[in-house]
């Protein structure tokens, strides 16, 4: 089974977007994998929006406990481009997996480097819940090739 996170900087946020996450969480399950979305928003991230470094640096120590005991893909418009079956070999062969999204100033540099990998969804800058939804998708159709479901047809 895979467990699979996704952790960004962000609310939770009610319905649409909390509903597709829920949707996504229930058919990744039925391709014998576990996802978690995991929001992290804190008042020291709050607070430290104010300056693009400061900013940075508090998401970096939010997601600092979530960089061990996993394979991890920061989400960057600078990361590497892949297509579907690409994102399918960052799954493969692997247990657990934790992606990770920046707030509104992304991911440093530094944090990035600490990453096993740095993937683009888009050379677009997007905001982190279109961000979010489209990792979802893609982690879904990764999954739905790996298991050669029909989804991705």
């Amino acid at each position: 089974m895979n467990k699979i996170r996704l952790c960004c900087i962000s609310k939770p946020q009610k319905g649409g977007l909390d509903d597709e996450v829920s949707r996504f969480t229930r058919l990744c399950r039925g391709l014998d994998s576990e996802l978690e979305v995991l929001h992290l928003f804190s008042k020291k991230i709050r607070i430290a929006q104010k300056q693009q470094a400061c900013a940075q640096d508090s998401y970096s120590e939010a997601f600092a406990p979530y960089l061990n005991g996993a394979f991890c893909i920061g989400l960057a418009p600078h990361g590497k481009i892949l297509d579907s079956f690409g994102f399918v070999d960052l799954l493969k062969n692997r247990q657990r997996v934790h992606f990770f999204i920046g707030g509104a100033y992304g991911l440093s540099e530094g944090f990035l480097a600490q990453c096993d990998v740095v993937v683009s969804l888009s050379k677009l800058t997007m905001s982190h819940q279109i961000a979010m939804l489209v990792a979802l998708e893609q982690i879904y159709r990764a999954l739905s090739l790996m298991h050669n479901h029909p989804y991705h047809k």
